[in-house]
């Protein structure tokens, strides 16, 4: 349920301004960081579990591009 939320949230912040995006994207990084470690700890408690490896890899890869996205301003370069 909490994808249903982010999603209503972004759809409602879309436009706000540079400011209320960057915010949005840091609470998404500190979301996805959080869950990324909670499917880490169950993959590695049951190894077996595809879906707690591919949670983890996804949310690492949600903080990669999160983090690539705060780093960048607004031309895109880095900053």
């Amino acid at each position: 349920m909490w994808n249903l939320g982010t999603l209503v949230t972004t759809i409602g912040l879309t436009g706000s301004g540079a400011e209320v995006d960057r915010a949005q994207a840091r609470g998404f990084a500190v979301l996805s960081t959080l869950f990324g470690i909670n499917h880490l700890v169950a993959a590695v408690q049951c190894p077996r579990s595809i879906s707690n490896g591919s949670g983890a890899l996804v949310n690492a890869a949600g903080v990669a591009v999160g983090a690539i996205g705060l780093c960048c301003d607004r031309s895109g370069a880095a900053g």
